[in-house]
């Protein structure tokens, strides 16, 4: 049986449009997201109506949280980078 949405990971990826490093972090994430369900969301710090993020990652982007604003990775993102970040998580909860 896969694990319902409220028991998965949850990652967050600060990004923006027109940045071809983000677009790359996110497609890594999603690969590995079919074979490890874990719930994706997406913040573009550019719209996003928390200025917060735009003040912390305007020449940072892309930025991946953990839970709690936990700071898992930025700018280069590899496909094993998140299977381990999410074998750690779950290993935490």
């Amino acid at each position: 049986m896969a694990p319902s949405s409220a028991l998965r990971p949850v990652l967050t990826l600060f990004t923006r449009q027109h940045c071809g490093l983000c677009e790359a972090v996110k497609d890594t994430l999603i690969t590995v997201q079919r074979r490890t369900p874990f719930t994706l969301r997406e913040i573009d710090i550019d719209v996003s109506t928390d200025r917060t993020w735009f003040r912390k990652y305007n020449y940072d982007v892309p930025v991946v949280h953990g839970p709690g604003d936990l700071v898992l990775g930025k700018h280069r993102v590899s496909e094993g980078d998140v299977e381990r970040w999410l074998k750690d998580l779950a290993g935490k909860a």
